[in-house]
């Protein structure tokens, strides 16, 4: 593969020599200060992977649907409000990342895209996601995070593929119930929302391994979460509980456990049923002295947290 990185070299502009090198597979030109793709990337009909994050882009041309080998598209971090329409017809693309531009919406085309696998639109201005996503069955990472998404659609998303999705710092009050579909889901990010509770499917994910909640306002679990068989991470940090909902006891593989930032005086007896825990964070929480040492004793072999490592008192 010969490969062209002209990332971080203050361009304004892509040297015109580039599209004579019709062998170029690689193209990376992040960090510079272009404006303007010129028709000519045309030219590059072996490109595979495409890199224009980080510019000053404020619309891509219509020949970059012309760059049918293309799998990786990046153009995070410009200006971008729209795509071309040929750009959808890129059936050998796998990784599409639109993060940190001005989108209001996603292009329903975009279900052209067969093969994608990866998509972000984070910090966009997007303020729903759409149906037809579900429309993407091979795609595994989802990141859709610091949007102006206040809800879900209620998906049939039985035949989903996703392994990852981010969807935080947004504004959502719900998820939906159907969010139990997603049997292939291992990592799930939906902190710094505004949610209240979990639905009753939650705990049909059967793969679910990272789950982070944190900067919610959610103080109770749906007894179903305790299926959570593999999960190994869980954050529930700043959500203002005043007590810890025993259903997280029953987490048998549950190996990080944070809990920083709450209200909590107690913890539940059959904490020591949580076998493989490792590590818990308890920082920010209103624990009397004594209620720390009575915990330490009924977690020994712990690495537990009640305040920041140097701290006193």
């Amino acid at each position: 593969m010969k490969e062209v990185d002209l990332s971080r070299r203050n361009l304004e502009a892509l040297p015109p020599e580039i599209f004579a090198a019709g062998d170029v597979e690689s193209l990376r030109c992040s960090s510079n200060k272009i404006t303007r793709v010129p028709a000519d990337i045309r030219e590059l009909l072996k490109l595979q992977l495409l890199d224009f994050s980080g510019n000053a882009l404020t619309e891509v041309p219509e020949e970059l649907g012309d760059l049918i080998e293309l799998y990786y598209l990046s153009l995070s971090g410009n200006r971008l409000q729209t795509l071309p329409d040929r750009l959808f017809s890129l059936r050998k693309l796998e990784c599409l990342y639109l993060t940190f531009n001005q989108f209001e919406r996603i292009d329903p085309k975009i279900v052209n895209l067969k093969s994608l696998v990866s998509l972000s639109i984070s910090g966009n201005k997007l303020s729903e996601i759409p149906a037809f996503l579900q429309e993407l069955v091979k795609l595994e990472e989802l990141d859709l995070a610091s949007n102006r998404l206040t809800q879900f659609p209620l998906l049939s998303v039985s035949e989903s593929s996703l392994v990852e999705f981010s969807i935080q710092d947004s504004q959502l009050v719900q998820l939906p119930e159907t969010i139990g579909q997603l049997d292939e889901l291992r990592r799930l990010f939906c902190h710094n929302n505004q949610l209240r509770e979990l639905p009753t499917t939650i705990g049909d994910l059967p793969k679910l391994q990272i789950l982070h909640l944190n900067g919610n306002q959610i103080k109770s679990l749906p007894d179903g979460f305790g299926d959570l068989d593999w999960l190994e991470e869980l954050d529930l940090s700043a959500n203002g509980l005043k007590s810890l909902p025993e259903v997280i006891c029953r987490l048998k593989n549950l190996k990080t456990l944070r809990l920083l930032n709450n209200r909590l005086e107690a913890l539940p007896e059959a904490m020591q049923s949580l076998g493989a825990l490792k590590s818990l964070d308890l920082r920010g929480n209103a624990f009397s002295e004594r209620q720390e040492k009575r915990i330490k004793a009924q977690l020994p072999g712990y690495t537990v947290w009640f305040r920041d490592p140097g701290a006193t008192g």
